[in-house]
């Protein structure tokens, strides 16, 4: 909150907005999870829509994935307009910023649902009876690579201002950000991994495959019109020096 406050007017005005759009998105896919019908794999109650941490995080979940799909959209829809993409922008950050802090809050209430009197290590381990071993599994995958996610976020988020973008230098920082693309990749290997382990309907399915090919196809296209650019600027010169001969 002090960290937003201490912002300049217009970066403090975004922040808020994008606040309320995320609490927006937050309670509509609330309620849209609220329909599952999907049981419990590895609980004693009904429908997973009965767990007010489970709807919770999935619904944190799916804004956080759309707030970072906006993130990486922003230089692929620059080329398709055909204006610059500056290596920083303010509004790439701050939606970064959100994206990153639903993930991290999601963690949370993702967590609270396998775990019991804040054992964490069970995520990670699992009792035999005659001993302590890896998880394995689709659990286990999705674990270990939320833990890489969680770890690469809080790295992102760290140097998310203009004190470490000026220590590190904009080339460093600028490739450190690049992460964001690790992230995404993390993300579809997490949530498929938790869709297989917690048999999860065939249209959640679909809704999740959807978003992160949205995601893909907005890249590609991107780096399409990209290079196309690329290829003018560097034909102009030749067609410049046959003009004069």
């Amino acid at each position: 909150m002090r960290a937003i406050l201490s912002l300049p007017p217009k970066r403090r005005q975004r922040h808020w907005q994008l606040a309320l759009i995320a609490a927006g998105c937050v309670l509509l896919f609330y309620l849209i999870f609220g329909l599952s019908t999907e049981m419990w794999l590895d609980h004693s109650y009904g429908t997973k829509s009965a767990s007010f941490e489970w709807r919770v995080s999935m619904a944190l979940a799916y804004t956080a994935v759309i707030f970072l799909g906006i993130t990486l959209a922003i230089g692929p829809v620059n080329a398709l307009r055909h204006r610059p993409t500056p290596p920083h922008s303010y509004l790439r950050r701050d939606i970064g910023i959100w994206a990153g802090l639903l993930a991290l809050v999601h963690v949370v209430f993702g967590a609270s649902i396998h775990i019991e009197n804040f054992q964490v290590w069970t995520l990670f381990l699992k009792d035999t009876g005659s001993g302590w071993v890896l998880q394995d599994g689709w659990f286990g995958l999705a674990y270990y690579v939320g833990l890489l996610q969680v770890a690469i976020l809080l790295l992102l988020l760290g140097i998310s201002n203009d004190v470490m973008m000026r220590r590190l230098g904009m080339s460093r920082w600028k490739n450190l950000q690049r992460l964001l693309y690790t992230v995404m990749a993390l993300i579809f290997v997490h949530g498929f991994a938790m869709h297989r382990a917690e048999n999860r309907e065939r249209v959640v399915r679909l809704v999740f495959m959807g978003m992160m090919l949205s995601i893909l196809l907005i890249q590609f296209v991107g780096f399409i019109a990209t290079r196309r650019k690329q290829q003018r600027i560097s034909q102009q010169p030749a067609d410049a020096g046959s003009q004069q001969a």
